[in-house]
C-alpha cells in the first residue's frame, strides 16, 4: 500500500513538472506503479523514508495521524494535504485510487473513533 501511495504521488508531481531529488539517499523518483520490489527491498527504502521523516524528531514513535486520531482525539490535515493531490492527479489523467482509499478511510476514522481497530491504527503508527 505505501509502495502505490508513494508512486501515485510521484506520477502526479512529475506530471506537474516537478523535479524531485534524493533525500538522504532515497530517490523516490524511480517508484512507479510498475516498480517490482522484493519485500526486503521493499522493507528498506520504506523504512529509510520512515527514518528520515522522525530524525529531527528522535523521540517521535508514531506519526503525527496516529497521535491525532489515537491521542489527541482531534482531525488529521488528511483532507488538506491529499485533496490537492488527488485533485491534480485527476486533471492529470491519473487515478490516485490509494491517495483517494487513504483520504476515505481517514475521514472515516475522524468522523467515527469506533472503526479504529488495533491492526488499522498500528499501520498507521
Amino acid at each position: 500500500m505505501l509502495h502505490r501511495l508513494i508512486a501515485e504521488t510521484v506520477a502526479t508531481a512529475v506530471s506537474e513538472g516537478v523535479e524531485l531529488e534524493p533525500v538522504k539517499g532515497i530517490d523516490v523518483s524511480k517508484v512507479t506503479l510498475s516498480t517490482k520490489f522484493d519485500d526486503s527491498e521493499v522493507e528498506r527504502q520504506f523504512g529509510n523514508l520512515v527514518e528520515v521523516a522522525r530524525s529531527g524528531l528522535p523521540h517521535k514513535t508514531h506519526s503525527g495521524v496516529y497521535y491525532n486520531l489515537r491521542v489527541r482525539r482531534q482531525s488529521t490535515e488528511s483532507v488538506e494535504i491529499l485533496t490537492p493531490i488527488i485533485d491534480r492527479a485527476d486533471r492529470c489523467g491519473l487515478e490516485p485510487r490509494a491517495l483517494r482509499n487513504l483520504r476515505v478511510t481517514l475521514d472515516r476514522l475522524e468522523n467515527d473513533p469506533t472503526q479504529m481497530s488495533p491492526a488499522l491504527m498500528e499501520a498507521l503508527a
